[in-house]
């Protein structure tokens, strides 16, 4: 299929960071098996030298001060042009087939607003971990934090896009879901059971921290549970309950679990730090060892002390 002047995918790739990852991420659209897109890659508040980016005549870079990356990817769909809006975060790749089983999947279905995919773990040297990670989903499964849907494999017809609102600029983080849970609220998605990108896993990655995703997440569900309210959509309604509960004990397990492991590797500071958060997040997870360690141990340490080992024993879990 030729390069048309209004091409049917737009691929947004926001970025805060000039490095090899940005380069790889653009690189894997461009070797797609369709071919008529084009790349908005907008450049978030960061400095560098991005010429080397479009050396591809559809590839397009945008510099932005500092926004954010709901902002950066309003303004991504905003400058594009595709009747489809995909998205791909700047460390993470796409396997070749990935727009052309979308656009398919999008077209085959009319009704469909948006379509994702399966994905795969990669690491910091670009090697796979793990098996094929999603599931289908649709509005009710993610009120139920039930949550499947990788950033990186949606792609969203343009008018859905402005129907949903596009991304919120306010929220700095948690903004995924958020749009993500707009776009299904009014409209259906489609799942391809297949993967068709690569989630890039590094030190850098914004998501992970059970305390961060707790208050990240809990007011977005509870916004939908307010609309579900307002709707008299009780089955709406009881799956946001659902899922504010499953997220509350999902995030205090992680810090729970993340306080043993601190424990073992003698990093008592952090035992403190996640086995507090725990307890703040959902006190009916951790036994009562949780409350017990902290309560011990919290202010023994000599200041500056960091990782000094406690008077006394006490392992949680």
């Amino acid at each position: 299929m030729g390069v048309s002047h209004r091409p049917e995918v737009s691929v947004i790739v926001p970025t805060n960071v000039d490095g090899a990852y940005l380069r790889e991420a653009v690189a894997s659209v461009v070797a797609q098996t369709y071919e008529d897109w084009e790349v908005v890659v907008v450049v978030n508040g960061c400095s560098g030298d991005f010429t080397d980016v479009n050396g591809d005549p559809r590839v397009r870079v945008i510099a932005e001060p500092v926004s954010g990356a709901s902002r950066a990817r309003n303004i991504g769909a905003f400058r594009s042009a595709g009747e489809f809006i995909a998205f791909l975060d700047h460390d993470d790749l796409c396997f070749p087939e990935r727009l052309a089983r979308q656009v398919e999947a999008l077209q085959g279905d009319p009704d469909a607003g948006m379509s994702f995919s399966r994905f795969r773990v990669i690491d910091e040297a670009g090697r796979e971990s793990g098996g094929d990670y999603g599931r289908e989903a649709q509005y009710v499964d993610l009120l139920r934090a039930r949550f499947a849907v990788l950033m990186s494999t949606v792609m969203v017809r343009r008018s859905v896009f402005d129907a949903a609102g596009g991304f919120d600029p306010v929220l700095t983080t948690g903004e995924d879901l958020d749009f993500i849970l707009r776009v299904a609220q009014v409209s259906r998605l489609v799942f391809v059971p297949e993967p068709l990108v690569c989630y890039r896993r590094h030190g850098g990655n914004a998501s992970g921290d059970p305390w961060t995703s707790q208050w990240d997440i809990d007011p977005i569900l509870r916004k939908h549970r307010r609309w579900a309210r307002r709707q008299g959509r009780r089955d709406l309604e009881e799956a946001a309950t659902e899922g504010l509960r499953f997220n509350r004990y999902t995030n205090a397990r992680s810090a729970y679990d993340a306080a043993r492991f601190a424990r073992k590797e003698g990093a008592y500071r952090e035992v403190l730090r996640s086995a507090a958060h725990s307890l703040a997040i959902d006190p009916r997870v951790g036994p009562a060892d949780v409350v017990r360690y902290v309560r011990r141990h919290a202010g023994v340490r000599r200041s500056g002390d960091a990782d000094s080992a406690p008077t006394a024993g006490g392992d949680p879990g």
